[in-house]
This record gives structure tokens, sequence and C-alpha cells, in this order.
């Protein structure tokens, strides 16, 4: 009689990969990290440990989590970090997509880590791929966008006549120090202007006369309107233009340079 034993192993490669696909992210933004993981085999695994404890910075977080291969035991929706433990036939895989908010404070980086932890008594051959981090430079990108109208193509000569001057932060990065200026056409008289925010902006002149020239601080999402009247020439002919500018400070990207500036053209 002969007899032969052999213990049985269960060898299976987990992998996991985090990205979101960018190498700079918004200070303020929505992000989004996509974290996959999955078992290249050859062995079903059961109790495989996926976890990510999303960087402080990174907010507000929700996921949503999908699988291929016959992969269960995962949250297929939740809020927070992510710690499940799975079973996972050879080949299968799982898709967590986890979206949040950078802190509007952050600086410098942000990373994200996620891990795929074998159970006990598993053989993993290849441990290195068994952690993944994602890591981006965090920029001040923000919107600042300009508009200027006054309402009519066409003024008199020598009437009254108002603009208002609307300058937005549409985001997502607060901004500080973007500077506001109006220089009036010589042919508009005698202004004067009032002004009013939403959204917590600050640095404007509440009133004043003559062109404005203002430095603001305008969290993500706020605007300062202005409202400029004065009296047209009375010897003006032709047209008469408004321009209204809007510059970002150094240090802040913005992504439409084309809406920072705006013009408002009347027939005399």
């Amino acid at each position: 009689t002969a007899s032969d034993t052999d213990t049985i192993t269960v060898t299976t490669d987990l992998q996991i990969t985090v990205t979101d696909g960018k190498t700079t992210a918004a200070i303020g933004g929505k992000n989004t990290y996509t974290i996959k993981v999955t078992n290249a085999g050859p062995s079903d695994v059961t109790g495989a440990v996926v976890s990510d404890t999303f960087p402080s910075s990174f907010t507000g977080v929700t996921f949503t989590a999908t699988q291929s291969g016959g992969a269960s035991g995962f949250s297929a929706s939740g809020s927070g970090n992510i710690n499940d433990t799975l079973t996972m036939p050879a080949h299968s895989s799982i898709t967590y997509k986890a979206t949040g908010t950078i802190d509007p404070s952050a600086t410098g980086t942000i990373s994200d880590t996620a891990t795929v932890t074998p159970p006990n008594g598993g053989n993993d051959p290849n441990l290195g791929n068994n952690s993944a981090t994602d890591s981006d430079t965090l920029a001040i990108i923000a919107d600042l966008k300009m508009t200027v109208t006054d309402g009519r193509t066409t003024v008199p000569a020598g009437a009254k006549n108002t603009y208002t001057i609307k300058v937005t932060n549409a985001g997502p990065s607060n901004v500080t120090g973007a500077v506001v200026s109006d220089n009036f056409p010589s042919s508009f008289t005698g202004v004067t202007f009032t002004a009013t925010q939403s959204g917590g902006a600050s640095g404007f002149t509440a009133s004043g006369s003559g062109n404005i020239n203002d430095t603001l601080t305008m969290p993500a999402g706020s605007f300062v309107t202005y409202t400029a009247t004065g009296t047209i020439d009375s010897s003006a002919t032709g047209t008469i233009s408004d321009t209204a500018t809007v510059t970002a400070p150094s240090g802040v990207s913005d992504p439409t340079l084309s809406n920072n500036t705006a013009t408002d053209t009347d027939t005399l």
C-alpha cells in the first residue's frame, strides 16, 4: 500500500490599483478615485481584505462598487473609508469609485493609498502589487468670470446711464488677490458706484466714484456686483464702450481666460 499526502495551499496573486487619472488636483474641487482589486489566480480566495483610508483632506467621500467574475462581499455603495472582506474567484475583480471634495485649506500634495491583504493561510507570490498609491500636486484653480451690461444697445448723448459689472469666482478653489478693474470711457462722466457681494467675497469698495480698481478675496461660488451710474457727455458721438476685467493673482490657474474681460458697446 502506498499513499501520497499533499498540503493544499491557496495561492493567489491579489492586485490593487488606484488612480484619479490626473497629476494635479484643484484645491476645493471634486475628485474621484478608481480603486480596482483583482484576483489574478490561480486559486479562488475567501477573506481577502481591501481597505482604503482616505486622506483627511479628502472630505465628504461616497463610493460605489461593481464586480466582474463572481466576486462578492463588497459594499455596493457607502460613505467614508473602504474596508471590505471579499470572496474572489480566480480572475475576478471589484472596482470602487470614490468621490469627494478636496479641503479648501489643503496645500502641497494629496495621496490616497489602497491595500488588499490575503487571508490567513493564503499565499500571495507577489506582495509588491498589494498596495497602490495615487499622489497629486494640489493647485489653486479658479474660473474667474466678468460681465458688464447696461441693458441696452442704444443710448442718447447727454443721458444718464448705468452699468452693472459682475465678477464671479466659479471655482473650484478660493481666490485671494483677484484684481477687478473698470476704467470708464472719458465720455462717461461724473461716475459713482456701489457694490454688493454674495458668498462671502470681500475687499471691494462698497461705494465710490470714478474708476473701479479693487483687489478681492473670493471664495468659490462668490460674486461681487458693481452698479456704476454716470452721464454720457452731450458732445459724444458714434459709440460708447465700457470694458471691465478681472485678473487672477500669481499662483492661481484660471482655465478659461476668455471670460475674464467683458465689454458693453452702445450706439449713441
